[in-house]
This record gives structure tokens, C-alpha cells and sequence, in this order.
């Protein structure tokens, strides 16, 4: 970026999950209000700029993505392809990704085997020299989720 200056480096992305922008519309976050409340009494302590990003209202260039991501020291977001633009994020960035139980893993029993995406961002993290945490959340039967912000709290006090 010819715009890189390490004080820029202050990006707190939300990936945000809504009906709208989820290919399945499932994996929603039910409490998102106070859940978004603690992200932003978070990035105000620590002097962060907190960005809700919603890709389906993403019309920049690329170049304008790249540069948000490559400025980014955290990106938090439930499980889901939007997460992958952490390809564009520096080294020691933190990732927090909020993973939907159960997983759809099967390493058991062969005929049963399943898509297994629980891991493929771990995995591109470790490449990318990044912190990664996974947030497992139980889904409600129509597959959404409500976060334990006490728990949550926890997590934000560690990273």
C-alpha cells in the first residue's frame, strides 16, 4: 500500500452476517445489538476504529478492500467465505472467528464424510503469520445463534 503507515494499522472489521448478504441466510448472530455495543466500547478503550463491513454494500475497487483489510489489527466474523479477505491483512493480525456448532466434520467414519470447512481459515491464518481464535457458538434449530457475551467479554480481555 503506498498509503501504509503503521499508525494506520487501526482497523477493527466486523464482518457482519445478515438475511441478506448470506448466500444460506443461516449462522446469524440473535443478539448482534449488544454483541456490536461490547466491539465498540472495545475499540473505544483501545483506540480503534471500528468498521462494520458488509460486502454486499462493497461497490469500491478492490484496491479500496485491500487497503482496509491490510490496515485491519483485528477482524472478527461468524464463519463464512467474506472472512477469507484476511489474505489481505499484514502479519500479527488477529482474527476471531465465530464458528457455528456442531461443525459439519466427519473424519470417522468415511461414509459419512462431510465438507469440512471448520478449519480452512485456521489454516490460512498460520500461513499468513496471523493470531487466530475460534468462538464455537451452538446454533439454535434454524441454524442462527446467540453469542455468550460474558464469555465474549473474556476473549476481548486476552487478545
Amino acid at each position: 500500500s503506498k498509503t501504509f503507515d503503521a499508525r494506520n494499522r487501526k482497523n477493527f472489521i466486523y464482518i457482519q452476517r445478515t438475511s441478506r448478504n448470506a448466500m444460506n441466510g443461516a449462522r446469524l448472530i440473535l443478539n448482534e445489538h449488544p454483541f456490536i455495543d461490547l466491539l465498540k466500547e472495545f475499540c473505544l478503550k483501545n483506540s480503534l476504529n471500528y468498521i462494520q463491513y458488509d460486502h454486499s454494500k462493497d461497490s469500491n475497487h478492490i484496491k479500496h478492500r485491500i487497503e482496509l483489510f491490510y490496515n485491519a489489527k483485528y477482524i472478527i466474523g461468524v464463519h463464512s467465505g467474506t472472512l477469507s479477505n484476511m489474505n489481505f491483512a499484514q502479519s500479527k493480525t488477529t482474527i476471531i472467528e465465530i464458528m457455528s456448532l456442531p461443525m459439519t466434520c466427519s473424519m470417522f467414519y468415511p461414509a459419512d464424510l462431510k465438507a469440512c470447512a471448520g478449519y480452512s481459515l485456521y489454516t490460512q491464518s498460520q500461513l499468513l503469520n496471523q493470531t487466530y481464535w475460534i468462538l464455537p457458538t451452538v446454533v439454535n434449530d434454524q441454524g442462527n445463534m446467540n453469542m455468550n457475551l460474558n464469555r465474549f467479554k473474556i476473549l476481548l480481555q486476552k487478545i
